[in-house]
Order: C-alpha cells, then structure tokens, then sequence
C-alpha cells in the first residue's frame, strides 16, 4: 500500500480521492480549525491543524507521495491576486515571484540573501520546497518519490517557477489542467495538478484522459430529504429567482446560485446558471445554493435517458399513457398525490429526438400549428411559453367536482 502525506488539506477532498485510490493517508495538516474539524470527520483522526511556516521536516512522517493543494487566495480570479511573494528573513525586503524574474537561487533583492519566508498565502508553494530540502539534508529516508501540487487555473503563468523548483528538489515535471465537470462531478472547476516524480524513476508518467462524453447533471446529486434550516427565507428566495430570471433563459429545475444569503450583493457575473448547468466552482468565502422547483421532484439521470427515449406505441393524445413513461419519479409520484393514481397523462409530439414530451396536470401546452412537425417545446412544466396575441396555448387542468378533462 502507497502512504500519503497531505498538506493543506482543507476539508479533505485531495486525500479522500487519495484513499479512495488505495492510499494510505500517515499525515495531514491545515491551519484552520474549521477545514481540520471536517477532514476529521470525513477522512480520518490523523490530521493535524498546524502552520506549515513552524514545521520542520521532523514532524513529518515518511509517505511516497507528498500531495498540497497549496493556497490559491493570491493567484485566483476570485481573490485579490497579489501573486506569489517572499519575504526576507534577513532584511525585511518583500518581492514577488514571476516566471520572467525567477532565478534558481531565489535571493533576496535587497540584500542577497537566501533566508526567506512566503508573504502571501500563495507563497506558502515555497514551505514545501523548504522542507523537502530538510529532507534531503537531514532526513533522506523522508524524501518522497511522488510530488503532486493542485492550484487555479491561474497557476498558467508560474508554471515555469514550479518546473524549475521540482527540478532543483531533484523531480521531473508534469503539468495538465483538468475541469471537474469531467470527472463526473457536476461543478465547473478548473484546476492545474502538477505531478512531480523523482529523476531516479522511469520517465513514463502519463495523466489519464478527461471523459468529455458525460457530463453529469446537478439533479443527480441533489438530496430528496433536506432540513429546513438549508432553505432560505421565502422573501430572499424570490428576490434571487427574480435576479437569476434576469441572465438567464428561462426557469427550469435545478439552477446552480452563488451568495444566496446576500441578495443587494452587487455581482459581476451572473449570479445564477442555466437548467442543469454544473455548479459554479465552490470557495470558502462565498455561500452556494440551488433553485431548485421540488413541484415534481428531482428525476434520476436513467429517468432522464428515459424521457429522451420514450416506448415507440405512444402517440399524440393517449390519456391511457402508463407511469412507466412519466418524466421521473417525483413528477409522477406529485403527479399522483394530487390527481389520484388513474391521473392520465398526455403525450404531445414535438420535433426532437423523443419525438413527444409528456404533459401533466398543471402545464402549459402550445397548441399553435398542430400538425407541424417542426415546433419544439410544446410544454411549459406549470409555465407558460412566451404568451402571443393569437390563442395559442392552453393548460391542462382536472375539472373541480367532476371528471379530469384538458
């Protein structure tokens, strides 16, 4: 079994990919007792809040792979990027590190000197290479075969920094950038992972391949049973649906929202994502939601397979339509609390793929050029499409006190 030692663990995601692999994790660190409490809780006992800045490589047990998704606050978009900047132990001299002024010595500007010290939450890259040279020094046996660095899609431009450290700490260098949403996770997050291997092992390192082909939708993961104290206030709910309205196409099922919990806070970009978008790329600093419209329930993906590709006999008008053929599950299973078990539903011919879409009680249905076969999105799920001058949709609805009719 390979061992792991985790630095800036965070709440864990690295290392539980990590063991999730086979891995054994011998150590953990992170300075935030928050990020600490959750590794422990998802990960394991072993993790250790700490400031890398007063560790010596004695704390350190011996692992085959150092792993560090060193901090990105400096480098992201997101943050203030003030870069990768050093401080002189010595004279007090603060600089930046870029690729166009790094050199291998890495001195210090104002006096020469090589005792420095990050000055930036980015900087800390460099706490790594600082005790990697203690293992050399010191502690041989400590030196681990495996380096592998994650950071922002940002990292680009220091990049060329990085290579030349892994190759003065005796490592070659391996670089790609991979988005989450890839990697069957539905969140749109860019990150740069940086392998580095010893100059003593083979040189045939390769990054496996990204499965464009599937992108999972944010429904799937969505939990069926959520505690109130996740929603938000119903005032606050409507004013960010009614900003979410405002950049995007149309309201859907499931949209991705960021800052939720700040509905005057000004955005730059847009503030919520398309029907199924993958979620915006998580931070520590800001609060992600979901709008999500529960009046029919979240359908699996394999329900969704089945939407798109309905039973061959169903055609336009049969109110005799088995479940089998619902939407998805909570559709069906809200479409029958209300309406009764023997609540039909109605196929409506559309030019797609499916051929149909499955109209219930409570949608809207355009009913212009019945006998068109090129007219999509017929049906409005309990909405209404862009209303006309001519009479062109109608709803399907039961008759109160009497039979279900349209």
């Amino acid at each position: 079994m390979y061992t792991l030692n985790d630095f800036f663990c965070g709440c864990g995601g690295l290392g539980l990919g990590f063991q999730n692999a086979g891995f054994k994790i011998v150590g953990a660190w992170d300075f935030d007792k928050y990020a600490v409490a959750t590794y422990r809780e998802n990960v394991g006992d072993h993790v250790v809040q700490a400031d890398i800045q007063k560790m010596c490589i004695e704390d350190v047990p011996k692992a085959d792979v150092w792993a560090f998704g060193f901090p990105c606050q400096d480098l992201s978009v997101a943050g203030k990027q003030a870069g990768i900047k050093l401080e002189c132990a010595d004279c007090g001299t603060v600089w930046e590190v870029s690729a166009e002024t790094y050199s291998e010595e890495n001195l210090c500007p104002g006096c020469g000197g090589t005792n420095h010290r990050a000055a930036t939450r980015s900087g800390m890259f460099f706490e790594i290479m600082r005790l990697l040279a203690e293992a050399r020094e010191r502690e041989p046996e400590k030196v681990p075969k495996v380096l592998v660095a994650e950071n922002v899609k940002a990292l680009r431009k220091l990049l060329p920094v990085l290579e030349a450290e892994y190759g003065k700490a005796g490592y070659k260098c391996h670089a790609q950038l991979f988005n989450s949403k890839y990697w069957g996770v539905p969140q749109n997050r860019e990150r740069y992972i940086v392998v580095g291997t010893l100059d003593s092992l083979p040189d045939t390192y390769t990054y496996p391949e990204e499965q464009h082909d599937y992108v999972p939708k944010l429904s799937t993961i969505l939990e069926a049973d959520v505690d109130d104290k996740f929603y938000i206030a119903d005032e606050k709910a409507h004013k960010i649906i009614d900003q979410a309205l405002q950049r995007i196409s149309s309201m859907g099922k499931v949209h991705a929202t960021i800052t939720p919990d700040r509905v005057d806070k000004r955005q730059n970009g847009r503030r919520s994502k398309e029907d199924e978008d993958p979620m915006f790329t998580l931070t520590a600093q800001d609060l992600h939601g979901v709008i999500v419209d529960d009046t029919y329930g979240y359908p699996t993906e394999r329900e969704r397979e089945r939407e798109r590709e309905p039973e061959k006999d169903l055609h336009r008008g049969s109110p005799d339509t088995t479940e089998q053929s619902a939407r998805g599950k909570g559709g069906r299973e809200y479409h029958e609390k209300r309406y009764g078990k023997d609540a039909p539903l109605f196929p409506i011919v559309e030019a797609t793929k499916a051929g149909i879409a499955v109209g219930r009680y409570g949608d809207a249905i355009n009913i212009a050029y019945p006998e068109s076969n090129t007219r999509r999105e017929r049906v409005g799920k309990e909405i209404a499409q862009s209303l006309l001058t001519g009479c062109s949709q109608v709803v399907i609805c039961d008759k109160k006190g009497g039979e279900n009719d349209t």
